[in-house]
């Protein structure tokens, strides 16, 4: 089983494909390459800035792991996701890939340290709340 970070690293995926990745293997989300793929415009801020990819594909794996057959009829998924990004945004000082860079991105390694700590994060939450598959 791979990590987010190895698949970032070693792999060279952007930062929501490798999170997507590390979720898939680590909670047995069942996804296949094709629906990762749907993650792939997120990085960098959906390439411009905006939301971090890294959150973007933990949303998309709390929408896996929590709706039952349409978001608006599974109970959990809104405080589920509300939770996550206000923790989220809390631990790493915003949601944004503009404010996250100069923060957590280096040379060689871009936002490997985020993306790490960031799959740590959402581990916990997972477990916190009892929401693994």
């Amino acid at each position: 089983m791979k990590s987010a970070r190895d698949y970032y690293l070693d792999e060279n995926y952007n930062c929501a494909e490798a999170t997507i990745r590390g979720a898939n293997d680590s909670l047995g989300l069942g996804l296949d390459d094709k629906a990762m793929k749907l993650l792939s415009g997120c990085g960098g801020g959906m390439s411009c800035g905006m939301t971090c990819g890294v959150l973007c594909s933990y949303v998309a794996a709390l929408g896996e792991l929590l709706t039952e057959e349409k978001g608006h009829l599974s109970p959990a998924l809104k405080p589920g996701v509300s939770g996550f990004v206000k923790l989220f945004s809390e631990t790493f000082g915003g949601t944004d890939c503009r404010d996250l860079q100069p923060k957590y991105k280096r040379e060689g390694i871009r936002c490997a340290v985020l993306v790490e700590e960031a799959q740590d994060l959402f581990a916990r939450y997972v477990e916190d709340h009892g929401f693994g598959k």
